[in-house]
């Protein structure tokens, strides 16, 4: 079971309590779902009179990048030793990224584990071994009575849970404005 939570003072005693405390959720959460429908609206409004420029920029910024990549890859004299370049309006150049190791033409990393344990180099193969907790918990009713002696037991949350019937009331609040 979940933790339970502190009863404000005004808590529902009686069943016609508990009907109006969940009237009251129903309303919010209508309330709720027609602010955020409006929020989702005008969210898509503002990115449809933004996206079409945006697009464009964005088209204009790649094609410009990559005239300003043509000229430092045909003038990399002009770089010397910095691998980058200061111009008037901003600086352009090549940032060397972090190590990774790729196999060679005709490799594979199964080939390349079977070469390392030919060479008997055991630090650079790691292995891992961990309880595989998904097959557990699918065998579980099988292991039933052997779960505990391997120091394990299933566990599952329960959380409560209010389902308004928004449709019923949002036709109520329709008909008694009519």
């Amino acid at each position: 079971m979940s933790k339970r939570i502190k009863l404000p003072s005004t808590a529902c005693k009686t069943r016609a309590d508990l009907e109006i405390i969940v009237r009251e959720i129903a309303e919010l959460t209508l309330a709720r779902n027609t602010q955020q429908t409006m929020l989702d609206r005008d969210l898509t409004a503002v990115r449809a009179k933004y996206e079409t420029q945006l697009t464009t920029l964005g088209k204009s910024l790649e094609e410009k990048t990559e005239v300003a990549r043509a000229y430092c890859e045909a003038n990399p004299a002009e770089f010397g030793r910095n691998k980058s370049l200061a111009c008037m309006h901003g600086t352009l150049g090549w940032r060397t990224g972090n190590p990774t190791l790729k196999t060679l033409a005709g490799w594979t990393w199964t080939r390349v584990l079977a070469a390392i344990q030919q060479l008997r180099w055991r630090r650079f193969i790691r292995v891992k071994i961990e309880p595989n907790k998904e097959a557990i918990l699918i065998a579980r009713d099988r292991l039933r009575s052997k779960i505990a002696q391997i120091g394990l037991r299933v566990h599952q949350d329960e959380t409560f849970f209010v389902d308004p019937n928004l449709t019923a009331l949002d036709n109520r609040q329709t008909s008694e404005a009519a």
